[in-house]
């Protein structure tokens, strides 16, 4: 889940802040005074992302440039072609991820966001408005002509991601081995004689916090190699920074937190990797459990009361039960039995998002995330890493409700996302899916209840402590009703960006959950006009249904040249739903 930070030692913002929560006001220099973390990803597999992909290249990036959009910043990655595989032809293709630098030296670094470095080479996916796809799951990194998590050959990976695009019910290729699949990293042992690693004791920990384990077994050597853990597929590993002592059967090292591609990264619950001097390595056999993984900043008590709160306002953003399932998620973590304390302050009507601090903790809806991306938190800290403004943004790309009728429960993703405002942070472990700190979730994903280890974090972070429940709109634990929208899903339509007038040229796209076959599903073209989008033409086509999903396909044209932008409707029985735009030019 994304963390951005605004001025990363670079830029410095002068101003008085109120600290949320707290009444006490002080006038502070920030240092990097800004953090978005947490982006709550949608899971994603190769043969997913490859279908609703728009462009999808094979190459070498060429260079990276920060460049303004609105408000905020970019990163636009320019990169040459090998292999264009979809929606892009030979030469070069420009794509953006969030983040980058602002003109007067404040950075920007967005978690759970995909990197690039002019030189790497990269299999890479990208959404209709730019973005690369999914956040860090749209791109595959290459090396010597393999995919770098894997070892497997590229022309195994660009023939699967060929095979799902041409047909949804495609089998992957014999012996294929999904990049983004939920499995541990590859570690090659170079020797059969190389250390193996019979216990770790203890079972379970917490990274960041100075929890230390201790691994046995044999043939580790005499002098210190490294030890690393689990951090999510397709990442690098995360190195423990304090050996504390190191033997041929013994070594005890305390467990990391760390900065992965830009990103606040804790270990997940998974299998260590032992190093030894020599470079030889072994993976546990045995998963370590991590129970929480602390972000290192934490909110500033009143030192009248020695307690500790926040408090948060809602945009509903026209969702119907949202503010009452956000109150319900606040409630869940008040009662986690911590000195901690999640105050309602009621609707506001501003946007989520922040590029300033304006000294309110804000939750509401937002268009224009990366695809892929359900949700992003965001924090603001001082130098003295107190943490002094937090933002929550859901994204208006899904369908919002209680996890029933394909929608995402407000109640889990707003329970995970203001985790983050406590400093908890994302855990990808496979063993780790039932936390709500879990960095993944899907439609349908229902996470309200806080786990051991939740619970374990915000009592460490803030301690013991019997606050009491101020938040205005009591709501029990389990969750408030909420109405979910009846809606379906529908991708972006998949459409050439570059037509002739009057030429015909293929639109298609997928429905999720499927409908019955026959289903008609109408095309609404628009033309950009005089500074307005005006609808010129309507098509109706009829869907055609497999097992859990639907697609159309229809062949069309537009009369004149221009802008033109197409989105997709389709109402069947007692759902319905539109798709996102896609753009094209006519000439």
């Amino acid at each position: 889940m994304a963390m951005t930070r605004l001025g990363a030692g670079r830029g410095i913002w002068e101003g008085c802040v109120g600290v949320a929560g707290v009444a006490l006001s002080l006038c502070l220099v920030f240092a990097a005074p800004l953090s978005a973390s947490a982006t709550v990803l949608q899971r994603l597999d190769t043969a997913t992302i490859s279908r609703a992909a728009t462009v999808i290249v094979v190459g070498t990036v060429v260079s990276t440039a920060s460049e303004l959009e609105g408000s905020g910043v970019r990163t636009a990655v320019r990169m040459s072609v090998t292999d264009p595989i979809k929606g892009s032809g030979p030469g070069t293709v420009t794509f953006y991820v969030p983040g980058g630098m602002y003109p007067d030296g404040r950075r920007v670094i967005v978690e759970g966001m995909a990197t690039f470095t002019a030189g790497e080479s990269a299999c890479v996916f990208v959404d209709d408005r730019g973005w690369v796809y999914g956040g860090s799951q749209g791109k595959v990194d290459i090396s010597g002509g393999r995919v770098t998590t894997t070892g497997q050959l590229l022309a195994v990976l660009t023939k699967a991601v060929r095979s799902a695009i041409s047909d949804s019910s495609a089998v992957a290729p014999l012996g294929f081995v999904d990049p983004l699949a939920d499995r541990p990293q590859a570690v090659t042992i170079a020797s059969a004689d190389g250390p193996t690693v019979t216990s770790i004791s203890p079972g379970e920990v917490a990274a960041g916090v100075g929890d230390r384990i201790t691994i046995t077994g044999s043939g580790f050597g005499p002098s210190r190699g490294a030890v690393s853990f689990f951090y999510q597929i397709g990442e690098p590993r995360i190195s423990a920074k304090a050996i504390v002592s190191w033997s041929d059967t013994e070594i005890v090292c305390e467990v990391p937190v760390d900065t992965v591609n830009g990103y606040s990264a804790s270990p997940g619950s998974g299998p260590i990797v032992v190093t030894t001097a020599t470079g030889v390595s072994t993976t546990s056999s045995q998963r370590l459990a991590i129970s929480f993984g602390y972000g290192r900043y934490r909110w500033a008590a009143d030192p009248s009361t020695h307690s500790t709160r926040a408090t948060y306002r809602v945009n509903p953003g026209g969702i119907a039960g949202s503010e009452a399932a956000i109150d319900s998620a606040a409630a869940v973590w008040n009662a986690a039995g911590a000195n901690f304390l999640f105050v309602d302050g009621g609707t506001t009507n501003v946007g989520s998002g922040m590029t300033s601090l304006d000294g309110h903790n804000d939750i509401g809806w937002a268009s224009g995330l990366p695809s892929g991306v359900i949700a992003q938190a965001m924090y603001a800290y001082n130098w003295n890493g107190e943490l002094v403004e937090c933002h929550v943004t859901f994204s208006t790309d899904f369908a919002w409700g209680d996890g029933s009728g394909y929608t995402m429960d407000i109640q889990s993703i707003a329970t995970h996302e203001i985790g983050h405002w406590l400093s908890l942070r994302d855990l990808y472990g496979p063993a780790d899916s039932s936390k709500v700190m879990y960095g993944y979730s899907d439609f349908g994903d229902v996470r309200r209840t806080l786990s051991s280890g939740d619970r374990a974090g915000i009592i460490w972070i803030y301690g013991a402590g019997s606050a009491v429940n101020d938040v205005t709109t009591p709501a029990t634990p389990s969750g408030a009703t909420v109405t979910a929208q009846a809606t379906l899903l529908l991708t972006t339509p998949s459409a050439p960006s570059s037509v002739r007038r009057r030429a015909k040229f293929s639109v298609s796209g997928y429905l999720k959950p499927g409908v019955v076959a026959g289903t008609n599903v109408t095309l609404r073209l628009y033309r950009y006009e005089s500074g307005h989008w005006k609808l010129r033409k309507t098509v109706t086509t009829h869907a055609y249904g497999y097992s859990t999903f639907s697609k159309y396909s229809v062949k069309t044209s537009v009369p004149s040249a221009g802008k033109w932008r197409v989105r997709a409707y389709c109402s069947a029985a007692s759902v319905s739903g539109y798709s996102a735009y896609r753009k094209l030019s006519a000439r």
